[in-house]
C-alpha cells in the first residue's frame, strides 16, 4: 500500500489462465470516528498547554546550585559568622539600658529647648515639658499604684494606639482607664482643669498634649529625671494591655500571673534594669548590631548570584533586561537553597563562638554556661535561619505538588493518546475491511472479463479458418467484389 495525495492507494496483481492483470484501488477514509478523534485532539492539546504552564512554574520552584554556589554560601555565613564573633559582642540588658538612657535624654533636652527651656539639667527640662503639657490623667496616680507603677498601669500612659484612644476617651468621658487590683476599670476624673472644654480643646488635649506629657514622663519624673521610672515600651504596653483585657473578658478577681511578672519586670524587680521604655529602645539598637552580620551575609549570596547569573545569560546572547530578570536574586528556589545554607552556617559559627567563650567564662558551672551561651547567640540570626529554612521547605512543597500534578496531566495525556490510536485502528480495520471487499470484486471481474476475452479470440479464429477457403473462388469467379471489398476495408480503417 502507498500513499497518493493523503489517500491509500491499493496496489494488486492478478494472474488469468497466464495474463497478468494490474490494477490498483483508492481507498475511500472512514469518517466513522472522526467527531471522537478531534474532542481527544482539542483535550491532548489542552493537557500540552498545562503541562507546559507547570514546566514554568516548576523550574523557579528547582534547585539549580552547584558546588560553586554552596561553597560561596558557606563561605560568606562563616564570614558573617567571624565578625558577628568579632564586632557584635555578647547581649546585654544593662548596655542597652545605658543606650536607651543616653538617647531619650538627649532627645528629651531637645524637645524641652524647643518649647522654651534654656538651662542643661534634665530635671530642669522635664519640668518645663510637664508645666507647657499638663495631662488630666496624673490625678490618678494614687490609685493606679502611685509613682512606680502608675505609668504602667495607667492606659492613658502607655505610648501606642491604646494610650492614645484612652487619652480621648478621658477627654470626652471624663474617665480615665487603667487597672486596679488586677481589673480593668475606670476612674472618674470629671472636672479636671486639664479636660478640654470643647471638642477642639478635647481633641488638642487628647493628642497633642497627651505626646507632650508623654515625652516629659519618658525620662523619669522631674524629681528623679533621667533615672526614675519612665514609660512603658511598646512591646511592654501591648502584651500588660492584653493581659488586662482577658482579665476583663475572664471575670477573674485577682490579678494574673502573667499582669504580676510584667510589672515586676518593669519595676527591674527580678532583672538587672527597670524593663521601661528606655530599655526596649537599647534592645533594638542591639537587634540593629545582631542583624548587621545577617544583613551583611544576605547582601555576599545575593550579589554573587546575580553577577554570575548576569553573565552567563549575557554569554547565552540575551540583552541587558532579559539578563537582569533572569539574575534576580530573589523568587526561586536556588537562592532560596544558597539563602539556607550561609544562613544555617552562619548561626552554626555563632554558636560554637558563643559556647567556646561561655565554656571559658562559666568554669564549667552548667547554669552560668548556659546564661552566658544565650547571652552570646545572635538572636536575629537564628530567626533569619528558621525563615530561610521555611522558605526553602515551602518552595519544596508547592514543587512537589506542582509535580504530581504534572505527573497526572502526563499520565492522562497518555491515557488520550491510547484512546485515539483505538480509534484510528478501529478505522484501519474498517477501511482494511472495505479494501479486501474491493480486491475480491476486482478479482473477479478481471477474471471475468480475461475469460469473455479468450471466448471472443476463439470464435475468431474459428471463423478465419471457415473464411480462409472461400477466399481463393471468390477472387476467381468475382474479381470485382474482391476490389470492392479491398477498398471497403481501406476506407473502414482510414475512418
Amino acid at each position: 500500500m502507498t500513499a497518493i495525495n493523503g489517500d491509500p492507494i491499493i496496489h494488486h496483481r492478478v494472474e488469468v489462465d497466464g495474463e497478468v492483470i494490474d490494477f490498483a484501488i483508492e481507498a475511500a477514509p472512514v469518517d466513522e470516528h472522526l467527531e471522537e478523534l478531534h474532542d481527544l485532539d482539542s483535550l491532548i492539546r489542552g493537557l500540552d498547554a498545562r503541562i507546559e504552564d507547570l514546566d514554568g512554574r516548576i523550574d523557579p520552584l528547582t534547585n539549580h546550585s552547584d558546588r560553586l554556589d554552596v561553597a560561596v554560601a558557606v563561605s560568606s555565613g562563616v564570614l558573617a559568622g567571624a565578625v558577628d564573633s568579632l564586632w557584635v559582642g555578647e547581649f546585654s540588658l544593662m548596655d542597652a539600658r545605658l543606650w536607651g538612657e543616653q538617647h531619650v535624654n538627649k532627645f528629651v533636652m531637645e524637645v524641652a529647648r524647643r518649647n522654651g527651656y534654656e538651662g542643661s539639667s534634665m530635671a530642669g527640662a522635664v519640668r518645663r515639658l510637664e508645666k507647657v503639657f499638663p495631662f488630666a490623667g496624673d490625678d490618678a496616680t494614687k490609685v493606679f499604684g502611685g509613682g512606680r507603677l502608675h505609668h504602667l498601669r495607667d492606659l492613658t500612659h502607655h505610648p501606642s494606639p491604646v494610650g492614645l484612644i484612652a487619652s480621648l476617651v478621658l477627654q470626652f468621658t471624663g474617665q480615665a482607664w487603667g487597672v486596679t487590683f488586677g481589673q480593668l476599670s475606670p476612674v472618674d476624673l470629671a472636672g479636671n482643669p486639664h479636660i478640654g472644654a470643647n471638642a477642639y480643646q478635647k481633641l488638642l488635649s487628647g493628642t497633642v498634649g497627651w505626646l507632650g506629657h508623654l515625652i516629659s514622663d519618658v525620662a523619669g519624673s522631674s524629681a528623679n529625671a533621667g533615672a526614675g521610672t519612665g514609660l512603658p515600651g511598646p512591646l511592654m504596653s501591648t502584651i500588660y494591655s492584653a493581659a488586662a483585657q482577658w482579665q476583663k473578658l475572664t471575670g477573674a478577681e485577682a490579678p494574673g500571673r502573667l499582669m504580676e511578672e510584667l510589672e515586676k519586670a518593669f519595676r527591674g524587680s527580678d532583672l538587672a534594669v527597670p524593663f521601661d521604655f528606655r530599655t526596649e529602645l537599647g534592645l533594638v539598637n542591639q537587634v540593629g548590631r545582631q542583624s548587621l552580620p545577617v544583613i551583611l551575609n544576605d547582601v555576599i549570596v545575593r550579589a554573587f548570584y546575580f553577577v554570575r547569573r548576569f553573565i552567563e545569560a549575557r554569554s547565552a546572547g540575551m540583552g541587558w533586561r532579559e539578563s537582569i530578570m533572569a539574575a534576580k536574586p530573589w523568587g526561586n528556589r536556588t537562592i532560596a537553597r544558597m539563602l539556607t545554607i550561609s544562613t544555617a552556617t552562619f548561626s552554626a559559627v555563632d554558636l560554637a563562638d558563643a559556647a567556646v567563650r561561655a565554656a571559658a567564662k562559666s568554669g564549667g558551672e552548667p547554669a552560668t554556661f548556659a546564661a552566658l551561651l544565650l547571652l552570646r547567640v545572635n538572636y536575629v540570626g537564628a530567626v533569619r535561619t528558621t525563615v530561610a529554612l521555611a522558605i526553602d521547605a515551602r518552595r519544596g512543597v508547592q514543587r512537589s505538588r506542582l509535580a504530581d500534578e504534572r505527573a497526572i496531566c502526563i499520565n492522562e495525556r497518555l491515557r488520550l493518546l491510547n484512546t485515539r490510536s483505538f480509534y484510528l485502528i478501529a478505522g484501519t480495520w474498517t477501511e482494511a475491511e472495505g479494501a479486501e471487499q474491493a480486491v475480491t470484486l476486482a478479482e473477479q471481474a478481471a477474471a471475468h472479463a480475461a475469460s469473455e476475452f479468450r471466448a471472443s479470440w476463439f470464435e475468431t479464429l474459428e471463423a478465419e479458418k471457415r473464411v480462409s477457403p472461400l477466399l481463393d473462388d471468390v477472387r476467381e469467379n468475382d474479381p470485382e467484389f474482391t476490389q470492392l471489398l479491398l477498398e471497403t476495408l481501406r476506407r473502414g480503417r482510414s475512418d
